[in-house]
């Protein structure tokens, strides 16, 4: 839950994920962080779509189709564990 930022590539072609929580303290998406995760269908967000609009979105991501195509659950609560 303090990941500010999801780093450049950190998901480059991981054509596996078809999911992803993303914590509300994430502000920032860097350059390529979901380039081609053409399998990236649902995006669940603990913060609300209000939120979402203020996360810095760095090329490679919104432009790339697979982030801005997912499906987004916004004010998600992820089970404990």
């Amino acid at each position: 839950s303090n990941v500010t930022d999801i780093g450049e590539g950190a998901f480059y072609r991981c054509t596996a994920r078809t999911s992803i929580a993303i914590p509300k303290s994430v502000i920032k998406m860097s350059m390529d962080a979901f380039y081609d995760c053409d399998s990236l269908a649902d995006v669940y967000y603990e913060g609300s779509e209000d939120d979402w609009a203020n996360i810095n979105v760095y090329s490679g991501n919104s432009n790339n189709k697979p982030l801005s195509r997912a499906t987004k659950h916004y004010n998600y609560t992820p089970k404990e564990q």
